[in-house]
């Protein structure tokens, strides 16, 4: 079913202002015009994130991860089952660079499972301590 480029922009504008609660409602109703709406994960996504400060742009996180990996390509401190390690200030230098929170980026890397949370007790924690030349080091490990 092929649908006008307007009445397009007016579902979408429906479904990003609508209440949570009356997605549902909202959804089953499309469905039963026979109408699929892809990217509701990423409004989810976004919506999660909007309270926790001025993230206003949807994270594509495998994008994300492979952007780093290539920014940051695998090193001596790399662990042998990770895709690179990264020290936690050059990953907030390049999340601020692309007008990404650091920290909203992630906690979305670490929900699929891209970076290694370490949990104590409610504190998650994104970067794990390793030693280097001795001495203890943090890095944000991404797989």
């Amino acid at each position: 079913m092929a649908i006008e480029l307007a009445d397009a922009i007016k579902i979408a504008g429906i479904i990003a202002k609508a209440p949570e609660e009356r997605l549902p409602l909202i959804m089953a109703v499309l469905e039963k015009a026979d109408f699929t709406v892809d990217g509701l994960e990423e409004i989810e996504e976004w919506r999660s994130y909007k309270g926790q400060g001025t993230q206003t742009a949807i994270i594509d996180v495998e994008k994300l991860r492979e952007d780093l990996i290539a920014a940051f390509p695998p090193n001596e401190n790399t662990p042998a089952d990770a895709a690179t390690s990264v020290l936690p200030k050059d990953y907030n230098d390049y999340c601020k660079k692309h007008k990404i929170r650091p920290r909203i980026a992630s906690r979305a890397l670490a929900d699929k499972g891209y970076i290694k949370v370490i949990e104590e007790g409610d504190k998650r924690s994104f970067s794990q301590p390793m030693r280097v030349d001795g001495k203890s080091q943090r890095f944000i490990i991404i797989y």
